[in-house]
């Protein structure tokens, strides 16, 4: 909304499986393939932007935050085209390195004790591999079940994926 109300043109869209679009973005857990795949979706949105008749195509690039900043330099490798890279609080470390820091100091700042903490990350990272089970063998769905049963009391119950709470019938 800063660029559309600095007069600059801004297609701002959900990623796969979020918001109003479709997709599961479970099918993209696996680290391997879910930044270029959501990079690429990025590229077809400057692709979009650059047949507008209103948009001057030589002037479109990326603009991201959060895992944004590590999405939008990838999709600018992707293409010679984009004009620009901004990306705002962009990434030093990997994605689940930063997840595991910033998980560690908010549990830390709401008093949890550093077994705790360590508990939570071990079970965060738990979930995840199961989640990554389940969207490619469709197995799991019990664990995760469990997990999710067993975190719901703590105060870390929120750092677990959310998908992981819930009625499951598999």
């Amino acid at each position: 909304t800063h660029f559309v109300d600095q007069g600059v043109a801004a297609l701002i869209y959900d990623k796969r499986g979020c918001g109003d679009s479709a997709g599961d973005w479970l099918t993209l857990l696996d680290s391997e393939h879910s930044f270029p795949v959501l990079a690429k979706d990025g590229v077809a949105g400057l692709r979009f932007l650059q047949g507008q008749s209103e948009i001057n195509a030589g002037q479109v690039g990326f603009c991201g935050s959060s895992q944004g900043g590590w999405r939008r330099p990838l999709a600018a490798s992707y293409t010679p085209d984009a004009a620009f890279v901004i990306c705002i609080s962009g990434p030093g470390v990997g994605a689940e390195e930063q997840m595991a820091f910033s998980i560690r100091n908010r549990l830390d700042a709401d008093g949890c004790t550093a077994s705790e903490i360590e508990h939570a990350l071990t079970e965060r990272a738990r979930a995840g591999n199961l989640a990554r089970r389940i969207a490619v063998t469709g197995e799991g769905w019990r664990e995760l079940k469990d997990l999710s049963r067993d975190a719901e009391e703590t105060k870390w119950a929120t750092f677990i994926p959310p998908f992981a709470f819930g009625d499951v019938d598999s």
